[in-house]
């Protein structure tokens, strides 16, 4: 900490004030500069970790649609138990668990139970099977 001793001369009369100052002290656009940086890595590290396919997408609020979906197309009760996740990247997928597939009168015998399903499309990098 510095303290400044300003000397004001008016009319013969001398006032002593002092000033205190912090040598720590920045500038306000250097201020705004950091929490500007701050701000930039919480939005862009997770949306880079989404688009390398480091972090998947949960798409629960998905879940629903889908199985209305399933219900208006085919008839048939779709329900998915486990999470639904997208992941984007070199190789993207969708990825579902704890799936069951059942017509509405057979409620006590599923049609299809599938523990995980993965979903990948074929990008132009990709070969097939």
């Amino acid at each position: 900490m510095t303290i400044t001793i300003l000397v004001v001369i008016d009319g013969g009369l001398s006032r002593i004030l002092p000033r205190v100052s912090s040598i720590s002290e920045k500038p306000m656009a250097g201020k705004v500069k950091r929490y500007l940086l701050i701000s930039a890595l919480v939005v862009v590290v997770p949306l880079a970790a989404i688009g390398f396919g480091l972090a998947p997408i949960n798409l629960f609020f998905a879940k629903p649609a889908i199985s209305e979906l399933i219900n208006s197309n085919l008839g048939m009760d779709l329900e998915i138990h486990g999470p639904l996740r997208i992941r984007f990247g070199r190789s993207p997928a969708l990825i579902a668990s704890g799936i069951t597939l059942r017509f509405p009168a057979a409620d006590d015998k599923p049609l299809m139970q599938i523990e995980r399903l993965v979903i990948k499309p074929q990008t132009a990098g990709s070969s097939g099977w």
